[in-house]
């Protein structure tokens, strides 16, 4: 009988346990040295600038999609619009619920998108 802390599943099955129980501790020290990262990722890619442009374009080729949904919905709609949920006055960020749909845009402010994203990945 294989012991389960011995196996490539075993080392992943903690691997996400520790995640997940120290995933506000991480986003804690984020946001407490947000400044930094950001320092940080720009003196990065300013190193780097040849290796970033590749992960951008990589990016973009694994998601056509999505890029050009944006695109075109930025084009379309430049300036943010009150979030669309009943009673709530925030401007929005562009949702799309399809992106063979670019111009179907929902308007949902940061908090109804994140919920709205997460509960679709759940």
């Amino acid at each position: 009988m294989k012991t389960l802390y011995k196996t490539s599943e075993g080392v992943r099955a903690r691997s996400l346990k520790y995640y997940y129980a120290h995933r506000d501790e991480r986003l804690e020290y984020y946001l407490r040295n947000k400044e930094r990262y950001a320092q940080l990722n720009k003196n990065w890619f300013n190193e780097n600038r040849q290796r970033g442009n590749e992960i951008a374009y990589a990016y973009v080729e694994r998601n056509r999609g999505k890029h050009n949904a944006r695109t075109l919905a930025l084009q379309r709609y430049p300036n943010r619009q009150i979030c669309s949920v009943d009673d709530c006055e925030e401007l929005g960020e562009r949702h799309h619920d399809d992106y063979d749909k670019p111009y179907e845009v929902r308007w949902l402010c940061r908090i109804h998108h994140k919920s709205l994203v997460l509960e679709k990945n759940a």
